[in-house]
Protein backbone atom coordinates (compact mmCIF):
# COMPACT_ATOMS: atom_id res chain seq x y z
CA UNK A 1 0.00 0.00 0.00
CA UNK A 2 1.44 3.36 -1.05
CA UNK A 3 1.68 6.12 1.59
CA UNK A 4 -0.71 9.07 1.41
CA UNK A 5 1.93 11.79 1.09
CA UNK A 6 -0.54 14.63 1.59
CA UNK A 7 -1.49 13.36 5.07
CA UNK A 8 2.19 12.88 5.92
CA UNK A 9 3.07 16.46 5.03
CA UNK A 10 5.18 15.24 2.09
CA UNK A 11 5.11 15.41 -1.70
CA UNK A 12 7.14 12.27 -2.40
CA UNK A 13 9.58 14.30 -4.52
CA UNK A 14 11.79 15.32 -1.57
CA UNK A 15 15.46 14.89 -2.39
CA UNK A 16 16.01 12.97 0.87
CA UNK A 17 13.21 10.43 0.34
CA UNK A 18 14.31 7.17 -1.35
CA UNK A 19 11.09 5.15 -1.26
CA UNK A 20 11.19 1.60 0.08
CA UNK A 21 14.82 0.69 -0.56
CA UNK A 22 16.15 -1.86 1.93
CA UNK A 23 18.82 -1.58 4.61
CA UNK A 24 21.58 -3.06 2.42
CA UNK A 25 20.85 -0.63 -0.42
CA UNK A 26 20.91 2.30 2.02
CA UNK A 27 24.28 1.13 3.38
CA UNK A 28 25.73 0.89 -0.13
CA UNK A 29 24.57 4.41 -1.00
CA UNK A 30 25.72 6.08 2.21
CA UNK A 31 29.04 4.34 2.87
CA UNK A 32 30.44 5.91 -0.29
CA UNK A 33 29.49 9.39 0.97
CA UNK A 34 30.66 11.82 3.63
CA UNK A 35 29.99 11.61 7.35
CA UNK A 36 26.53 13.02 8.05
CA UNK A 37 25.05 12.12 4.66
CA UNK A 38 21.52 10.82 5.11
CA UNK A 39 18.35 9.55 3.49
CA UNK A 40 14.83 8.64 4.59
CA UNK A 41 13.22 5.42 3.40
CA UNK A 42 9.97 3.57 3.93
CA UNK A 43 10.43 0.60 6.26
CA UNK A 44 10.43 -2.76 4.48
CA UNK A 45 9.51 -4.68 7.63
CA UNK A 46 7.02 -2.36 9.32
CA UNK A 47 4.64 -0.93 6.74
CA UNK A 48 3.64 2.63 7.54
CA UNK A 49 6.88 3.47 9.35
CA UNK A 50 10.00 5.18 8.03
CA UNK A 51 13.73 4.89 8.68
CA UNK A 52 16.35 7.66 8.83
CA UNK A 53 19.64 6.18 7.58
CA UNK A 54 22.81 8.15 8.34
CA UNK A 55 26.48 7.77 7.44
CA UNK A 56 28.33 8.02 10.74
CA UNK A 57 32.07 7.89 11.42
CA UNK A 58 32.59 4.13 11.19
CA UNK A 59 29.31 2.80 9.84
CA UNK A 60 25.76 3.56 8.74
CA UNK A 61 23.17 3.84 11.51
CA UNK A 62 19.44 3.39 10.99
CA UNK A 63 16.83 5.16 13.15
CA UNK A 64 13.19 4.12 13.15
CA UNK A 65 10.63 6.88 12.59
CA UNK A 66 7.29 5.83 14.06
CA UNK A 67 4.19 7.40 12.47
CA UNK A 68 1.45 8.30 14.97
CA UNK A 69 -2.01 9.81 14.40
CA UNK A 70 -2.51 13.38 15.59
CA UNK A 71 -5.35 14.01 17.98
CA UNK A 72 -8.32 15.85 16.44
CA UNK A 73 -6.67 15.80 13.00
CA UNK A 74 -6.46 13.67 9.84
CA UNK A 75 -2.69 14.12 9.79
CA UNK A 76 0.17 12.36 11.54
CA UNK A 77 3.12 13.13 13.78
CA UNK A 78 6.48 11.37 13.87
CA UNK A 79 8.51 9.89 16.72
CA UNK A 80 12.23 9.18 16.54
CA UNK A 81 13.68 7.85 19.76
CA UNK A 82 11.98 9.67 22.64
CA UNK A 83 11.11 12.82 20.66
CA UNK A 84 8.05 13.67 18.57
CA UNK A 85 7.87 16.06 15.60
CA UNK A 86 5.10 17.40 13.39
CA UNK A 87 6.87 16.64 10.10
CA UNK A 88 9.76 14.50 8.87
CA UNK A 89 11.42 17.67 7.60
CA UNK A 90 11.39 18.92 11.21
CA UNK A 91 13.33 15.83 12.26
CA UNK A 92 15.97 16.55 9.64
CA UNK A 93 16.20 20.23 10.59
CA UNK A 94 16.60 19.32 14.27
CA UNK A 95 19.38 16.78 13.70
CA UNK A 96 21.28 19.12 11.43
CA UNK A 97 21.97 21.07 14.64
CA UNK A 98 21.92 18.25 17.20
CA UNK A 99 23.94 15.04 17.13
CA UNK A 100 22.41 11.64 16.64
CA UNK A 101 24.90 8.98 17.82
CA UNK A 102 28.11 10.17 16.15
CA UNK A 103 27.29 13.12 13.96
CA UNK A 104 24.83 15.74 12.80
CA UNK A 105 23.09 15.52 9.43
CA UNK A 106 24.94 17.29 6.63
CA UNK A 107 23.61 16.64 3.12
CA UNK A 108 21.03 14.24 1.67
CA UNK A 109 22.36 11.40 -0.46
CA UNK A 110 21.84 12.00 -4.19
CA UNK A 111 18.43 10.51 -4.97
CA UNK A 112 18.33 8.52 -8.22
CA UNK A 113 16.14 9.89 -10.99
CA UNK A 114 14.90 7.57 -13.72
CA UNK A 115 14.21 8.66 -17.29
CA UNK A 116 11.62 6.95 -19.51
CA UNK A 117 13.22 5.16 -22.47
CA UNK A 118 10.08 4.48 -24.53
CA UNK A 119 6.43 5.45 -24.43
CA UNK A 120 4.26 3.14 -22.35
CA UNK A 121 0.48 2.86 -22.51
CA UNK A 122 -1.13 0.73 -19.80
CA UNK A 123 -3.91 -1.71 -20.57
CA UNK A 124 -6.81 -2.29 -18.20
CA UNK A 125 -4.68 -2.27 -15.02
CA UNK A 126 -6.11 0.55 -12.91
CA UNK A 127 -2.90 0.88 -10.88
CA UNK A 128 -0.70 1.50 -13.94
CA UNK A 129 0.08 4.93 -15.41
CA UNK A 130 1.17 5.96 -18.89
CA UNK A 131 4.68 7.18 -19.63
CA UNK A 132 6.15 9.38 -22.35
CA UNK A 133 9.72 9.14 -23.56
CA UNK A 134 12.15 11.31 -21.57
CA UNK A 135 9.77 11.92 -18.66
CA UNK A 136 11.50 11.75 -15.27
CA UNK A 137 10.20 9.55 -12.46
CA UNK A 138 11.23 8.71 -8.90
CA UNK A 139 11.21 5.21 -7.42
CA UNK A 140 8.74 4.61 -4.56
CA UNK A 141 8.33 0.87 -4.15
CA UNK A 142 8.55 -2.51 -5.85
CA UNK A 143 5.12 -3.75 -6.95
CA UNK A 144 3.60 -6.86 -5.41
CA UNK A 145 1.97 -9.90 -6.97
CA UNK A 146 -1.51 -11.16 -5.94
CA UNK A 147 0.15 -13.59 -3.50
CA UNK A 148 1.96 -10.72 -1.76
CA UNK A 149 5.43 -11.51 -3.17
CA UNK A 150 7.46 -8.70 -4.73
CA UNK A 151 7.37 -8.36 -8.52
CA UNK A 152 10.82 -6.99 -9.33
CA UNK A 153 9.84 -6.23 -12.93
CA UNK A 154 7.25 -3.61 -11.90
CA UNK A 155 7.77 -0.45 -9.84
CA UNK A 156 5.54 2.10 -8.19
CA UNK A 157 6.91 5.48 -9.29
CA UNK A 158 6.09 9.16 -8.99
CA UNK A 159 6.23 11.50 -11.99
CA UNK A 160 8.37 14.52 -11.22
CA UNK A 161 6.43 16.89 -13.46
CA UNK A 162 2.88 16.02 -12.36
CA UNK A 163 3.19 14.16 -9.04
CA UNK A 164 1.14 11.28 -10.50
CA UNK A 165 1.78 7.94 -8.79
CA UNK A 166 1.34 4.53 -10.36
CA UNK A 167 2.80 1.23 -11.47
CA UNK A 168 5.10 0.93 -14.52
CA UNK A 169 7.34 -1.76 -16.02
CA UNK A 170 10.93 -1.33 -14.82
CA UNK A 171 12.16 -2.16 -18.34
CA UNK A 172 10.82 1.21 -19.59
CA UNK A 173 13.21 3.13 -17.33
CA UNK A 174 16.89 3.93 -17.15
CA UNK A 175 18.74 5.69 -14.37
CA UNK A 176 19.66 9.27 -15.22
CA UNK A 177 23.33 10.20 -15.48
CA UNK A 178 23.81 13.54 -13.68
CA UNK A 179 27.31 13.88 -15.10
CA UNK A 180 26.22 13.56 -18.75
CA UNK A 181 23.42 14.83 -20.96
CA UNK A 182 20.85 14.23 -18.23
CA UNK A 183 22.74 16.51 -15.86
CA UNK A 184 22.91 19.28 -18.45
CA UNK A 185 19.21 18.83 -19.17
CA UNK A 186 18.40 19.17 -15.45
CA UNK A 187 20.46 22.37 -15.18
CA UNK A 188 18.71 23.92 -18.17
CA UNK A 189 15.26 23.01 -16.86
CA UNK A 190 15.94 25.05 -13.72
CA UNK A 191 16.08 28.28 -15.75
CA UNK A 192 12.96 30.38 -16.06
CA UNK A 193 11.50 30.88 -19.54
CA UNK A 194 12.55 32.67 -21.63
CA UNK A 195 16.30 31.99 -21.28
CA UNK A 196 19.30 32.07 -23.61
CA UNK A 197 21.56 29.15 -24.50
CA UNK A 198 24.60 28.72 -26.74
CA UNK A 199 24.78 26.29 -29.66
CA UNK A 200 27.65 23.77 -29.38
CA UNK A 201 27.28 21.84 -32.65
CA UNK A 202 25.81 22.56 -36.07
CA UNK A 203 22.27 21.56 -36.92
CA UNK A 204 21.10 21.46 -40.52
CA UNK A 205 17.52 20.14 -40.49
CA UNK A 206 15.51 19.05 -43.51
CA UNK A 207 14.80 22.15 -45.62
CA UNK A 208 11.30 20.81 -46.30
CA UNK A 209 10.37 21.06 -42.61
CA UNK A 210 10.14 24.80 -41.82
CA UNK A 211 9.31 24.10 -38.16
CA UNK A 212 12.89 22.99 -37.44
CA UNK A 213 15.56 25.54 -36.40
CA UNK A 214 18.90 25.75 -38.20
CA UNK A 215 21.85 26.54 -35.90
CA UNK A 216 25.62 27.02 -36.03
CA UNK A 217 28.13 26.68 -33.15
CA UNK A 218 28.32 29.93 -31.20
CA UNK A 219 24.77 31.03 -32.04
CA UNK A 220 22.66 32.17 -29.11
CA UNK A 221 19.13 30.80 -28.94
CA UNK A 222 16.38 32.33 -26.85
CA UNK A 223 14.25 29.43 -25.57
CA UNK A 224 10.59 30.43 -25.46
CA UNK A 225 8.80 27.18 -24.64
CA UNK A 226 9.18 23.42 -24.28
CA UNK A 227 6.98 20.67 -25.65
CA UNK A 228 5.15 19.22 -22.61
CA UNK A 229 4.80 15.87 -24.38
CA UNK A 230 8.46 15.74 -25.50
CA UNK A 231 10.50 17.72 -22.93
CA UNK A 232 13.71 17.31 -24.93
CA UNK A 233 12.26 19.40 -27.80
CA UNK A 234 12.40 23.18 -27.33
CA UNK A 235 11.10 26.13 -29.34
CA UNK A 236 13.17 29.27 -29.67
CA UNK A 237 14.58 32.05 -31.83
CA UNK A 238 18.12 32.21 -33.22
CA UNK A 239 19.30 35.65 -32.11
CA UNK A 240 21.75 35.83 -35.04
CA UNK A 241 19.41 34.87 -37.90
CA UNK A 242 16.09 35.83 -36.22
CA UNK A 243 14.67 32.50 -37.42
CA UNK A 244 12.35 30.60 -35.07
CA UNK A 245 11.76 26.88 -34.74
CA UNK A 246 12.08 23.63 -32.83
CA UNK A 247 15.40 22.04 -31.80
CA UNK A 248 16.66 19.27 -29.45
CA UNK A 249 18.15 20.44 -26.16
CA UNK A 250 21.39 18.46 -26.63
CA UNK A 251 22.60 20.91 -29.31
CA UNK A 252 23.00 23.70 -26.74
CA UNK A 253 24.56 24.48 -23.39
CA UNK A 254 23.85 27.05 -20.65
CA UNK A 255 25.45 30.44 -21.15
CA UNK A 256 28.28 31.51 -18.85
CA UNK A 257 27.36 33.36 -15.65
CA UNK A 258 28.42 36.63 -17.31
CA UNK A 259 26.12 36.07 -20.29
CA UNK A 260 23.29 34.98 -18.01
CA UNK A 261 23.65 38.04 -15.78
CA UNK A 262 23.68 40.30 -18.85
CA UNK A 263 20.51 38.63 -20.13
CA UNK A 264 18.84 39.15 -16.74
CA UNK A 265 19.74 42.86 -16.74
CA UNK A 266 18.30 43.40 -20.20
CA UNK A 267 15.16 41.34 -19.61
CA UNK A 268 14.41 42.59 -16.11
CA UNK A 269 14.77 39.11 -14.62
CA UNK A 270 16.52 38.29 -11.34
CA UNK A 271 19.55 36.02 -11.61
CA UNK A 272 19.24 35.02 -7.94
CA UNK A 273 16.34 33.48 -6.08
CA UNK A 274 15.84 33.78 -2.36
CA UNK A 275 15.87 30.55 -0.45
CA UNK A 276 13.43 30.08 2.35
CA UNK A 277 13.32 27.57 5.13
CA UNK A 278 10.83 26.67 7.77
CA UNK A 279 12.18 26.09 11.30
CA UNK A 280 11.54 22.69 12.79
CA UNK A 281 8.68 22.19 15.21
CA UNK A 282 9.34 19.77 18.02
CA UNK A 283 6.07 18.63 19.58
CA UNK A 284 7.13 16.95 22.77
CA UNK A 285 9.82 14.98 24.57
CA UNK A 286 8.39 11.55 25.33
CA UNK A 287 9.56 9.54 28.28
CA UNK A 288 11.58 6.37 27.75
CA UNK A 289 14.93 5.26 26.38
CA UNK A 290 17.65 7.51 25.01
CA UNK A 291 18.26 7.74 21.26
CA UNK A 292 21.44 5.62 21.53
CA UNK A 293 19.52 2.86 23.32
CA UNK A 294 16.68 3.17 20.82
CA UNK A 295 19.00 2.57 17.84
CA UNK A 296 20.45 -0.54 19.41
CA UNK A 297 17.09 -1.95 20.52
CA UNK A 298 15.44 -1.51 17.11
CA UNK A 299 18.35 -2.30 14.79
CA UNK A 300 17.06 -5.76 13.88
CA UNK A 301 13.57 -4.52 13.01
CA UNK A 302 14.56 -1.79 10.56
Amino acid sequence: MMPDFSKLGMKGTEDWYFGSINREQANEILLSGQVGMYLVRASKTERGSFVLSVRDTQQTNHYKIVVLPRKNSDGFKFRIGPTEFLFIQDILNYYKKNKLVDSTLTVPAPRPVYRVKIDYRPDSDASAIGLRRNECVLFLDVATKPDGAEDAEWWHVLKKNTGEVGCVPKSCLRQSNPGGEDGKFAVLLQLNLPFDVEVVRPRNPNIFDPSQLRMEPGDHIRVKKMDPNSPELWYGVNLRTKAEGVFPFNYVRPLSQEHHADHCRHSGLSSNSAASCRPGNRVSQASGCTLDEYVESTAVAL
